[in-house]
């Protein structure tokens, strides 16, 4: 999930490079494609192997002329405090997965 969300962010970086440059960021250009296309992957996987099954209707909009999709449909979610709150108490303070054998 984490991960999902890094890469969730990395993307809107990239769509809004002059906003996040704005305030201090700057544009990764080593890779940036080949990071993006990864996280386009990572997204789709995420997407499709937790896919939520909330029927979502239509409702007609008379401003629109036509029906269009009604997304004030409640959702189950995971308590994400609680999720976040586990994985810091994991935390070891590594920022890469180490092995646990060399190959």
């Amino acid at each position: 999930m984490f991960h999902t969300l890094h890469c969730l962010n990395q993307l809107r970086q990239a769509l809004m490079p002059e906003h996040y440059e704005a305030h201090g960021h700057k544009a990764r250009a080593d890779n940036a494609a080949l990071h993006q296309n990864h996280c386009i992957e990572q997204m789709r996987q995420y997407i499709m192997c937790s896919g939520d099954m909330t029927p979502i209707p239509t409702k007609y909009y008379s401003g629109l002329g036509r029906n269009y999709v009604d997304s004030d449909v409640p959702h189950t979610c995971r308590n994400f405090a609680a999720l976040h709150d586990w994985v810091v108490a994991r935390y070891d303070g590594a920022e890469a997965i180490q092995p646990i054998f060399e190959a």
